[in-house]
């Protein structure tokens, strides 16, 4: 990351810098990704739960920024606005904020692939909701890329500042190895979120 970094501030923007940067991003979110998904071999099952879950949101994290390094890199074209992938992009968070509704540091093992599974349904079709209501009603009256832009930003803030809440919450409620786990999730998730959307 500080090689990106001293890249980002010393090489003028151009075509390497753009494919440097997004091939950066992939290898950096496969390894968060494949890191996670490790974890799934722990032998209780809310653990196990959480850990492909959040493995599962990075994955599709990885998915929307491949699609973007494909349009940028290979088909040498600046990203459209809207964009297909901005849809993928806002789904990632979802399975992170079904892993840390599960509470994997409290004992009780009971029905928890259910639990989960609801979580999961539950929040999904929230937030899918409004997406559909709040992003993208602009493209019905006028196509305007500062509205959806703006509705966009809203919105996935908005969907980031929640999960920061539930890891905050449950890093309070925690104790041990969990406390630890809940705030390195929490403090690189910002720096990340930063390096990679914010080219």
């Amino acid at each position: 990351m500080c090689v990106h970094v001293l890249l980002s501030v010393f090489v003028p923007r151009g075509f390497f810098l753009t494919a440097f940067g997004d091939i950066l991003q992939n290898v950096i979110l496969c390894a968060a990704a494949a890191a996670f998904l490790i974890n799934v071999r722990t032998t209780s099952a809310k653990p196990r739960l959480f850990w492909a879950l959040m493995g599962f949101g990075l994955s599709i994290w990885l998915i929307s920024q491949v699609m973007w390094t494909f349009v940028e890199v290979f088909l040498r074209h600046e990203a459209p606005n809207p964009f297909f992938g901005d849809v993928v992009l806002f789904m990632h968070v979802v399975p992170m904020m079904a892993a840390v509704a599960l509470q994997p540091h409290v004992q009780h093992e009971d029905r928890v692939i259910h639990a989960g599974t609801l979580d999961f349904g539950l929040l999904l079709t929230w937030w899918l909701f409004l997406y559909l209501f709040v992003v993208i009603p602009w493209q019905y009256v006028q196509l305007s890329e500062k509205v959806y832009g703006r509705s966009f930003d809203l919105l996935y803030f908005s969907e980031e500042l929640v999960l920061a809440a539930g890891l905050f919450l449950v890093w309070r409620r925690s104790a041990g190895l969990w406390k630890k786990v809940y705030l390195q999730l929490s403090e690189p998730r910002s720096l990340l979120c930063r390096i990679v959307h914010c080219q």
